[in-house]
């Protein structure tokens, strides 16, 4: 009996004979500009896919894709809710999706860690403008540091 696959995931067969799941965005979304990089889901369906191909990282990727495809085609979305390319609030939107946070980071901690990752992102620099609306690579290891103290100060008093 053949799983349901969510939309632009393919099977491959490994060399060992197991098989593993990866998230392919066609060439032509390339075309128009999709920047989502391609990547590996892993080898358990469950993970990749979800409970009879309707969750796991794979519906992640694809609301992510569906996230720019709407606003690729003029699409009304809620204000703020898509991050550039490259920018803080990319870098921890990415994040999220990943698994170093889903698998690692335990439900009891996440609120705390949004709240965090929202209180960087909302902090202004000396120009008025959002920490999150700035490129990763604005941010010098001297500014992480202000940013972090900055953070501190306010969380602790």
């Amino acid at each position: 009996m053949e799983r349901p696959l969510p939309r632009f995931v393919e099977v491959r067969r490994l060399a060992r004979g197991s098989v593993a799941f990866y998230f392919r965005i066609p060439t032509y979304y390339r075309g128009l500009g999709c920047e989502m990089a391609n990547e590996p889901l892993g080898t358990s369906y469950e993970a990749a896919c979800g409970q009879e191909g309707k969750g796991g990282r794979a519906a992640t990727l694809n609301a992510l894709f569906d996230e720019w495809n709407n606003h690729r085609r003029g699409e009304p979305g809620e204000q703020g809710k898509i991050a550039r390319y490259g920018t803080i609030d990319w870098l921890f939107r990415q994040y999220r999706t990943e698994k170093a946070y889903t698998e690692k980071v335990s439900p009891r901690s996440r609120p705390d860690y949004e709240r965090i990752m929202q209180m960087i992102c909302d902090a202004v620099d000396k120009n008025g403008r959002r920490i999150g609306e700035r490129q990763i690579m604005e941010v010098t290891p001297r500014a992480a540091d202000k940013i972090y103290d900055k953070i501190i100060n306010v969380t602790c008093h």
